[in-house]
C-alpha cells in the first residue's frame, strides 16, 4: 500500500489521504513521524509537473496526527506549459506553498 492516496474533490482540488502505518513514516523519525519534502514533491509530480519554481515548507506534516489533507492548484497557462500556484493544507494551517510549471496536454 502506498503512503498516499489522491481523491479528485472538485475543479483545481484534491484530497490527500496518507497512510500513517506505511513503512516510510517508521523510518523518517522515529517516535515522531512526518512526511519528508521530498515525498511532497513526489505527491505533486503526479500531475505531470515540468520543474519546480518554488516550494517553501511551512509546518510539518505528522500522519499520526494529520492524515487527510487538501491540495489546491491555481494555474494561468500558455500554448507551451501551464504555471500554477499550489497550496497543500490542513484544516487549520498551510503546510506548503509552491509555483510549479506543468506539461501542457
Amino acid at each position: 500500500m502506498n503512503y498516499f492516496q489522491l481523491e479528485k474533490a472538485e475543479e483545481s482540488k484534491y484530497v490527500v489521504r496518507l497512510n500513517p502505518e506505511h513503512i516510510l513514516y517508521q523510518a523518517h523519525f522515529p517516535n515522531f513521524a512526518i512526511l519528508p519534502g521530498s515525498c511532497i514533491s513526489e505527491i505533486i509530480k503526479e500531475f505531470r509537473l515540468r520543474s519546480v519554481k518554488t516550494m517553501k515548507f511551512i509546518q510539518p506534516i505528522c500522519p499520526d496526527e494529520i492524515s487527510t489533507l487538501q491540495l489546491s492548484f491555481t494555474q494561468q497557462s500558455s500554448e507551451e506549459q501551464t504555471n500554477v500556484k499550489a497550496t497543500l493544507r490542513g484544516e487549520e494551517c498551510i503546510f506548503c506553498k509552491s509555483d510549479l510549471i506543468f506539461v501542457q496536454e
